[in-house]
């Protein structure tokens, strides 16, 4: 066993990946997400993204919303947008990990005020693996750059699941794992899309749908 290892800590049980682009156009995303630890999928996650309202309410199809006159991702520069974040749930998480759970994610130059490194979270979950974290939290960009725009486009968003190991679950320590960064988010998800056909489909399939609303 690891003499270092603190049964306290929660361990990076995986992530998630979004690709934004849907929001490049003011497009929802929503949809049950696979969870990789390493290479391996474990578990989904359940997760939406909507353009909201500055006040956090969100727009109903046939309401006009302050984003109806957006026609292409450059139209966003200089504007603010808001969007609202939902994790609703979790399942089939690693049953060793099933003592507490939680999920947090960050936004690229959308850092929450009230986390010191910027990140959002979900509610602790306890003593289950099919967490029903009923997560919303408004993320808002106040002034749109060339840079955010860029990152809609062509980037993701990673949600990372965290787990406290159970007591009763047995066997040695886990090796203790950081979060990722996004730069080494990015290189193992460039290897992924090489191996993984249902992540390289559900990406070609977002892709399709905004390209029809061009």
């Amino acid at each position: 066993e690891d003499p270092f290892w603190d049964p306290n800590d929660f361990m990076n049980m995986g992530y998630s990946t979004v690709f934004l682009k849907p929001i490049a156009y003011c497009m929802n995303i929503e949809d049950d997400y696979s969870i990789y630890h390493e290479t391996q999928q474990d578990g989904v996650v359940r997760i939406k993204i909507e353009p909201c309202r500055p006040d956090g309410t969100k727009i109903a199809e046939d309401d006009e919303g302050p984003y109806d006159e957006i026609e292409n991702p450059k139209d966003l520069i200089g504007k603010r947008l808001d969007v609202l974040v939902n994790i609703q749930y979790a399942r089939g998480l690693n049953s060793k990990y099933s003592k507490e759970v939680y999920c947090e994610f960050e936004m690229f130059k959308a850092p929450n005020p009230q986390h010191d490194e910027g990140r959002f979270q979900t509610a602790t979950m306890s003593g289950t693996t099919n967490p029903n974290f009923n997560y919303s939290q408004q993320v808002t960009w106040p002034s749109v750059d060339a840079d955010v725009v860029q990152h809609l486009e062509t980037g993701s968003v990673y949600f990372h699941m965290l787990g406290l190991q159970d007591d009763q679950s047995g066997g040695s320590a886990p090796t203790k794992r950081k979060l990722l960064s996004a730069q080494e988010a990015e290189a193992i998800q460039q290897d992924l899309k090489r191996k993984d056909e249902a992540l390289e489909k559900e990406k070609q399939r977002l892709y399709s749908l905004c390209d029809q609303c061009i």
